[in-house]
């Protein structure tokens, strides 16, 4: 049986284990914050979102990376053709509904795209505008222009 550590090497699975837990170090302390917020609006999200980035981002795992690593993950739902269908039917642009999605962790999103748990997702009112700004994420992952364009000219 090979190891896993003989085929990629021990640095990249080092480096990929860190700046795993360090996105959702970030986002862990989005939800604490903004759980003790009075409003959920998203002025409170987004302030909550500032400072956990604030908190968490360091000179080695730059807010760069970061959003860099919200792309990738934002992109792995929006790739779920399954999850699109789900967020129309909801009345939500998926793209909207994925950038606030990826903000309830790891866990959420493997549970949504392994166990197909896409009708189970509980939306809330500011899902209705993203968390993030749309073309900055396409920056940051070409491919996921590629999918929302393939996707809005199915719907057309």
């Amino acid at each position: 049986m090979v190891n896993n550590n003989e085929i990629l090497g021990e640095k990249e699975i080092k480096k990929s284990k860190k700046s795993f837990q360090q996105i959702d170090k970030v986002l862990s302390e989005f939800r604490k914050i903004y759980k003790h917020q009075l409003g959920s609006d998203m002025t409170v999200k987004s302030a909550a979102l500032q400072k956990a980035i604030e908190n968490k981002c360091t000179g080695a795992y730059t807010v760069d990376v970061f959003h860099q690593e919200v792309a990738e993950r934002i992109d792995l739902l929006l790739s779920s053709a399954h999850f699109q269908e789900a967020m129309q039917e909801k009345g939500l642009d998926p793209f909207n509904a994925a950038s606030h999605f990826v903000l309830l962790g790891w866990q959420k999103l493997e549970d949504c795209i392994l166990r197909g748990g896409y009708n189970a997702i509980q939306s809330f009112k500011e899902w209705k505008e993203p968390m993030f700004d749309r073309k900055t994420m396409e920056d940051y992952n070409p491919h996921m222009r590629k999918v929302l364009e393939a996707s809005e000219e199915k719907a057309a």
